[in-house]
């Protein structure tokens, strides 16, 4: 009894030691794997739970365009408008039979409506040529203004025809165009706008290339060079070459002016110089692409303008993949004049023949969010006392 009592208090041996060490681990690793296995099946219960959400979210949104879809419709059928099977101009007709824009929407659509006249009237005193494009195109052509849901407006020009509109406003104290710098679609975009920043409205001016001529070819083509040119911009986003435009994904060149309504990431963290550096090293290379196309025989330079068949959508503009971009001449020159919001302004010669080429299947309605809301700004810059004190004095003016 004594002998086994001692043997139970004396220390264990260093094999024994050992032993009951190794199965400790072991329970252990054991325990972790189970914590490990049941952290990741909560993980992927969490995504799970994350995915239905989202997919719940989604499918909300669908109905409330679908909602809105059939509110629209119906409103435009009451006046004998017609279905999606409808006759090209019976759809041409419920497009302009669709209710108008209302609230926010609409007063943004007033501000930018007023730019337009504005701008209408510099380009007309000045011989400067420029036809509408896209969604304004299509809310000219339909129903002389706004399609319910856009909220801007959308022109196009010859290159040579917008430098000199550059020239124009540099002592203009009223009006200006802004050059931004944007490295989400990898695009330089025009905007005129008021001087005022708090204004949050401005017509995008998509600048256009003289062609040689429209062929399928050329058109394939030169979508391929826009590719070339977003691949080699990526690059050196990538690479560090365009470390400020990477951070603050777009920023304006120096010295246009900013506005209110679009913003870099960091703002308290501009910086004049590399902002201007990286932005004539962005201009040098989309130039360069510009006249990789022109060694190609598919664009002309700008003075050529006279002697080209065709217009090219210009590689600076946003790339809508499979969109059309050459155009025969004739197809937009001479311009016509179609009333819009009250007043004329200026449309391609063929608009339906355009508009075909931009959109497969209009005129029908958007099937996403932009359906809903207010797609360029925040809406909620409308709220802010400035923002609502410049526009009040613009529209007012």
């Amino acid at each position: 009894m004594k002998l086994h009592l001692k043997q139970r208090l004396l220390p264990p041996s260093s094999a024994s030691f050992h032993y009951y060490e190794q199965e400790s681990t072991s329970k252990l690793n054991n325990l972790i794997e189970i914590n490990n296995r049941l952290a990741n099946e909560l993980d992927n219960a969490t995504h799970k739970l994350d995915d239905v959400i989202n997919r719940a979210d989604e499918l909300d949104r669908k109905i409330q365009v679908l909602q809105q879809q059939l509110s629209d419709y119906s409103l435009a059928l009451l006046n004998g408008g017609g279905g999606r099977e409808a006759t090209f101009e019976t759809r041409c007709k419920l497009f302009h039979d669709l209710p108008e824009a209302t609230g926010q929407m609409r007063r943004s659509q007033q501000v930018t409506a007023k730019l337009m006249t504005a701008l209408d009237k510099i380009l007309s005193d000045n011989d400067l040529e420029y036809w509408f494009g896209y969604g304004s195109l299509l809310g000219a052509y339909t129903r002389g203004g706004y399609i319910p849901w856009d909220d801007d407006v959308d022109i196009c020009m010859h290159r040579d025809d917008f430098n000199r509109l550059l020239d124009i406003l540099d002592d203009n104290t009223q009006y200006r165009v802004t050059t931004v710098f944007d490295s989400l679609p990898l695009c330089i975009q025009y905007r005129f706008c008021l001087r005022d920043e708090n204004v949050p409205s401005f017509i995008d001016i998509g600048v256009w290339d003289y062609a040689t001529e429209y062929t399928q070819a050329k058109d394939k083509r030169l979508q391929e060079i826009r590719i070339e040119l977003m691949n080699e911009l990526t690059d050196m986003l990538d690479t560090g070459k365009l470390p400020y435009w990477k951070k603050q994904g777009l920023f304006f060149e120096p010295g246009c002016g900013q506005i209110i309504s679009e913003q870099c990431l960091h703002p308290e963290e501009e910086g004049e110089a590399q902002a201007a550096k990286e932005g004539q090293l962005i201009k040098k290379t989309f130039q360069k692409y510009i006249q990789q196309a022109i060694n190609e025989g598919i664009l002309l330079p700008e003075t050529d303008g006279k002697i080209a068949k065709g217009y090219a959508y210009s590689l600076d503009n946003l790339l809508i993949v499979d969109r059309q971009m050459l155009y025969p001449k004739d197809m937009i020159h001479p311009t016509i004049r179609l009333p819009y919001e009250g007043f004329a302004v200026e449309c391609p010669r063929d608009s339906k023949s355009f508009l075909n080429a931009c959109y497969a299947d209009w005129p029908l309605m958007p099937n996403d969010d932009s359906l809903l809301a207010q797609r360029h700004f925040d809406k909620a810059i409308l709220d802010k006392p400035e923002v609502k004190s410049a526009i009040a004095k613009f529209l007012a003016d």
